[in-house]
């Protein structure tokens, strides 16, 4: 059974650097248990390729670990192991060697066989010896073809790898860039509360030249915010220098639900975006602590409570509300009415209880057609100077961080519920 010849091919198109040069020639094993045909197969080649003898399979197999045959001439019915037995070893040194088998015995299934274990070529004894040399000459081309294939494979992942590397680096260069951004974004709302407070301190102290023991403890309180808003500002550069340093590795917190709620009815008071809304915030019956920093938790519900008020301009009330989950919530249940999204459903624990905050308004909804971009960075539908389109995104990303997840409920001409699910800490 010989294979289809390759004489039309240009033997010239498969020069390459794998190829041998003059005085380095191809490496051709000749497998026979009788010396005869070694001796006969040997003549035929000696002149074209570094000629290499086995007297059994077993033999074969050795010299192929320590010399990279190139193509097999072997007999299928040896002493020890079978001429099938040496294709199937040579081919699990290097897929890539070429065998062609010989047999004065040869049947259909035998041959069938020799196919499917991978044999180039199935001759029968006693061969031609044209029909011998054209079969290895096409072992050959096949052998060189294999070699270009595996060569530019090499040469593919080489370049595969450098492109991922490069890309790697470009991702880190943008990362570092959106942390930054992160930075002066996240530190923006306590500096604005800060600057709040002591413009408020500031002009109650103007003229001042007596403060009583009423007027003393507000005041008492107000640089007690102060103080909590400049370590959070603190926490904030500190996690973001963290996530640049050790972005794998972090410290785990816990914050307490009611302590956080009730820090950012403060805050909401005094920010300057805050005109005739009424704001309220519910608190838990019975506080619990959630797997999440203080500073995190209070950064993802100031950026949606701030977030609600930059887009509802007409916004008379909006709510704050806390809740202990104690039934399993299941991510199908959160999408399957319209107008709803659900990010980082993954984190929703069902074998855990949980804790629910809502940031509600009735300031209109969200355009369905935004909905899959809102959390996108830089995107925003203020004008231009009047937003970086960030909020969102860092919402997102500190909810991912905290292995928590969000829900987005959306009416168009009605309202938006935002709600972070968090895990109880036990």
């Amino acid at each position: 059974m010989n294979s289809p010849q390759l004489d039309s091919l240009d033997f010239q198109t498969f020069r390459s650097s794998d190829e041998p040069s003059s005085d380095h020639k191809n490496h051709l094993l000749i497998v026979d248990d009788e010396d005869g045909p070694r001796q006969s197969i040997r003549m035929v080649f000696r002149d074209d390729y570094h000629i290499h003898l086995a007297s059994s399979g077993e033999e074969a197999l050795e010299i192929a670990k320590k010399v990279p045959i190139d193509v097999a001439i072997c007999d299928i019915r040896m002493s020890g192991i079978s001429g099938i037995d040496a294709l199937r070893g040579l081919k699990e040194i290097d897929d890539s060697t070429q065998v062609v088998l010989l047999t004065a015995y040869g049947t259909l299934e035998t041959a069938r066989q020799a196919v499917k274990l991978g044999a180039r070529d199935y001759i029968g004894k006693p061969f031609d010896v044209s029909t011998l040399r054209r079969a290895v000459a096409d072992a050959m081309m096949q052998r060189k073809i294999s070699k270009r294939i595996a060569n530019a494979e090499r040469e593919l992942a080489r370049i595969s790898s450098e492109l991922e590397e490069t890309t790697t680096r470009a991702e880190m260069a943008r990362t570092i860039n959106d942390v930054y951004a992160g930075v002066l974004h996240d530190i923006n709302n306590p500096l604005t509360i800060i600057n709040c407070f002591i413009d408020l301190l500031t002009n109650r102290l103007t003229d001042k030249t007596h403060i009583d023991e009423k007027e003393f403890q507000q005041i008492r309180e107000q640089l007690a915010t102060i103080g909590r808003q400049t370590k959070m500002c603190s926490e904030i550069s500190r996690r973001h220098l963290d996530f640049l340093q050790k972005p794998h590795m972090g410290l785990r917190e816990n914050a307490s639900v009611n302590l956080v709620l009730s820090d950012l009815r403060e805050l909401i008071k005094v920010h300057p975006i805050v005109r005739q809304c009424d704001i309220q915030v519910k608190l838990l019956p019975s506080n619990k602590s959630v797997a999440i920093s203080s500073a995190e938790l209070t950064q993802i519900l100031l950026n949606l409570v701030i977030n609600a008020l930059q887009h509802g301009d007409k916004m008379q009330a909006l709510k704050v509300e806390a809740r202990y989950e104690k039934d399993p919530v299941h991510p199908r249940t959160l999408t399957e009415s319209s107008g709803t999204r659900l990010l980082h459903g993954e984190n929703l624990k069902t074998d855990t209880p949980l804790i629910s905050i809502a940031v509600i308004d009735q300031a209109g909804g969200i355009p369905p057609k935004i909905l899959d971009e809102i959390f996108e960075p830089y995107f925003t539908t203020r004008g231009r100077g009047e937003g970086t389109g960030l909020g969102l995104s860092m919402v997102s990303r500190l909810v991912k961080k905290s292995q928590a997840a969000l829900h987005l409920k959306s009416e168009w001409g009605s309202g938006t519920t935002f709600t972070i699910y968090l895990p109880v800490e036990t």
